[in-house]
């Protein structure tokens, strides 16, 4: 069984759902159910990220938001059957607009215990270009109540600097976050860093960041195509 997301111009989200290792597809739009972002009337969404619980609920999360540059709330969604049924996304609310439009998620599922972290950069106000994190303990299953954003990037080396693109990956109870810090700009060949940390207790704290790397930014604005270099992460899962 495999689904996917992606933003659909002019519209919303759509889904798509294999029950066949991906030999034939469904699809369809995202419902909205009764959420909505103050201040404005569209329905439109943006920037899916989807992962399964040990249980085949595939959890979809995504932005909800009126425009660009405009508030964005960020929520979760689940199916339980390959996108027939959606649970309501007003239900699944992580971080609610605000002055904000958070951005840029990461949503992983610990395959353990169906708990549910979610990484992404709030835009704007409170948190402004910080990475942040939230946690869902068990899942949809006993009821979503996520809690408040944790910001990871408090060290002076991140101030001033868009830290965006988190992803998350774990292994042997370690949940591992990586994402980029753009300190120089994000225009075409600036240079960023990417950094890693750790949790060895759900999320509740992380170790302190550590560089592993920098990159030279790749922009195609010039070509009509907004982009940022943004950090891709694994882990073996046996802990080798």
């Amino acid at each position: 069984r495999m689904m996917a997301g992606s933003n659909q111009r002019p519209g919303t989200q759509s889904w798509f759902a294999s029950s066949d290792g991906g030999r034939n597809w469904t699809n369809g739009a995202l419902p909205n159910g009764t959420l909505t972002v103050a201040g404005t009337t569209s329905l439109l969404m943006s920037d899916p990220s989807l992962a399964y619980g040990n249980d085949g609920r595939l959890y979809y999360s995504a932005l909800m938001h009126g425009g660009t540059g405009e508030p964005c709330t960020l929520f979760v969604t689940t199916t339980t059957d390959q996108g027939v049924n959606w649970t309501d996304p007003a239900n699944g609310v992580i971080a609610a607009a605000g002055g904000d439009c958070q951005d840029k998620e990461h949503i992983f599922v610990d395959q353990a215990n169906n708990n549910v972290y979610v990484a992404w950069t709030p835009i704007g106000a409170t948190n402004n270009q910080e990475i942040v994190f939230s946690r869902d303990l068990g899942g949809a299953g006993n009821g979503f109540a996520f809690s408040a954003p944790m910001v990871i990037t408090t060290g002076a080396q991140f101030n001033g600097c868009l830290n965006q693109g988190a992803e998350m990956a774990m292994t042997s109870g370690r949940l591992y976050l990586t994402w980029t810090s753009f300190c120089s700009g994000f225009s075409h060949g600036d240079t960023a860093s990417v950094w890693v940390t750790f949790s060895t207790n759900q999320g509740a704290n992380f170790s302190a960041p550590v560089q592993v790397g920098t990159l030279d930014n790749v922009d195609f604005s010039a070509q009509g195509s907004r982009s940022r270099s943004h950090p891709s992460m694994d882990a073996d899962p046996g802990g080798r």
